[in-house]
């Protein structure tokens, strides 16, 4: 199992994926223009992890600040925030919760991430 506070949130949205959509998570975040590119590979290394655990392969899920630079960071909590209330928004709560949870371990010690868009 995984066993790092900050991917547990990240593991039980994952582990609310359907097969169907772990197999679309990983082909949007190959195909999406790499406006954060190592948050797209973060989210594809997610969605890998999920599919090996549910095949019985164990193996660490790494946190999403092994694959961000410090300067991607802001780039990369603004877009979840985007991700995470659109989803929320066509009800695809779920995927808004995987948002929520990587932006959550974005930000140690910050209050919990809502996924709300600040006006």
């Amino acid at each position: 199992m995984h066993g790092l506070a900050e991917t547990d949130a990240i593991a039980a949205a994952l582990g609310r994926f359907t097969d169907d959509d772990l197999d679309r998570l990983r082909a949007v975040a190959d195909s999406s223009p790499d406006v954060v590119p190592s948050l797209l590979a973060y989210l594809d290394h997610a969605g890998d992890w999920e599919q090996h655990r549910r095949r019985g392969a164990d193996f660490e899920l790494q946190g999403p600040m092994t694959a961000l630079e410090d300067s991607e960071s802001q780039a990369a909590l603004a877009a979840l925030r985007v991700f995470s209330a659109r989803f929320r928004a066509s009800g695809h709560d779920d995927a808004s919760a995987l948002f929520d949870a990587v932006a959550d371990a974005l930000r140690p010690g910050a209050r919990p991430f809502s996924g709300e868009l600040l006006h």
